[in-house]
């Protein structure tokens, strides 16, 4: 079972550029709302000036403030990709991925907001990281945010993202607990079963029926 979309907006809408490098903004990203699965991927339209080295990442956290207007992380990072190799970005903008592995595939709930942020403390004024943003008419229900020293919401401007996750239900049966997944069942519908006897499974739990 391959990956899933969770929330994105789309490169078509990029009219603008926000810079990152150290002094100046180091982090940058948008409020999104969540569907259910691990976090696997993120994506960024992305590129540089000059020539950035190091490496940068993309980190989630919990959100607070009013969602689409003065949202802002808030809390610890919940979780946090392998490094991008900022050298690779390309002059002109394009899609790049972050990959979240292992016990960094986050668990994503349902209808919840968060934060998605591409991180970058190195460079310099003539030397950064791109974030391709809408500046324009940006559409998108959620709300950019940045960071210098502490974060502060960057609307009525959108950035270009794309976030995937693995669905909940897979072939991997790895740490399955069958009376929580029963009692999960139970939680959600107060029955499991259809009065034909077929199991009931939510749809946002991957299962198609």
């Amino acid at each position: 079972m391959g990956e899933i979309l969770i929330d994105s907006y789309s490169e078509v809408n990029a009219s603008a550029d926000t810079k990152l490098y150290a002094g100046y903004i180091t982090k940058y990203g948008q409020s999104f709302t969540a569907k259910s699965g691990k976090l696997s991927t993120v994506k960024f339209f992305a590129g540089k000036v000059g020539l950035p080295t190091g490496n940068g990442t993309v980190t989630l956290y919990a959100h607070t403030g009013t969602y689409g207007t003065d949202g802002i992380p808030t809390g610890s990072v919940l979780a946090v990709s392998d490094n991008y190799n900022v050298a690779s970005l390309t002059t002109s903008n394009a899609l790049i991925s972050c990959t979240f592995s292992g016990n960094q595939m986050y668990r994503l709930n349902k209808d919840t907001h968060y934060c998605i942020i591409f991180n970058y403390i190195g460079g310099d004024a003539d030397n950064y990281v791109k974030i391709a943003c809408d500046n324009s008419s940006p559409t998108h229900s959620g709300n950019s945010m940045y960071y210098v020293d502490s974060w502060a919401a960057h609307a009525p401007i959108d950035v270009i993202f794309y976030v995937y996750a693995m669905p909940l239900i897979s072939n991997d049966f790895s740490g399955f607990s069958p009376w929580i997944f029963l009692k999960d069942m139970w939680d959600r519908n107060k029955k499991l079963w259809t009065p034909d006897k077929k199991l009931i499974l939510p749809k946002d739990l991957g299962f198609n029926y």
